[in-house]
């Protein structure tokens, strides 16, 4: 009698143990799976009012701040990973919100960009509209390449105004 107890406790914390690693295999597996798809498709969320994608480690604005007021001429300033860059450079658009573009304009880096660290930029940008428009100022990753999954963005909602 003794020794079927002590197998049956044996057999049954088999069980558990052989349960408890499969779930743990499994656990691991599932996010692993979900961080790579969600790298995959981008993983842009909200916060507030302003977009927040993967990219935004890679790159900080100063100016504009979100739903700031933007007036012509406007200077904007922040600083991106060297990775943003294409020949010290990358496009940056103004578009309301219908997406129509207002202005496309070009950050400039200010200093080495051939690194992977942050590199400041700057720009000064004309533009006119009729009254006041929202819409966003539209940061975008320099792609040479022309492959989809090098474009990346960054936007911050403004309020364009001619007043």
């Amino acid at each position: 009698m003794h020794k079927s107890i002590f197998f049956k406790q044996i057999f049954a914390d088999r069980w558990f143990i052989w349960f408890i690693s499969i779930s743990i295999f499994v656990a691991v597996a599932l996010f692993g799976y979900i961080q790579h798809s969600l790298v995959e498709m981008g993983s842009t969320a909200y916060r507030g009012d302003r977009t927040v994608s993967r990219m935004e480690n890679s790159i900080h604005v100063n100016s504009p701040v979100p739903n700031q007021v933007v007036r012509s001429p406007f200077n904007i300033f922040g600083e991106a990973k060297g990775t943003w860059f294409f020949e010290a450079s990358f496009p940056i658009k103004f578009l309301d919100d219908d997406g129509n573009v207002i202005k496309i304009a070009i950050a400039t880096a200010q200093s080495d960009w051939m690194t992977e660290d942050f590199v400041p930029f700057t720009s000064r940008v004309d533009f006119s509209v009729g009254g006041s428009v929202r819409g966003k100022v539209v940061f975008q990753k320099d792609n040479p390449s022309g492959l989809p999954e090098n474009d990346y963005s960054y936007s911050v909602p403004v309020v364009f105004s001619s007043e």
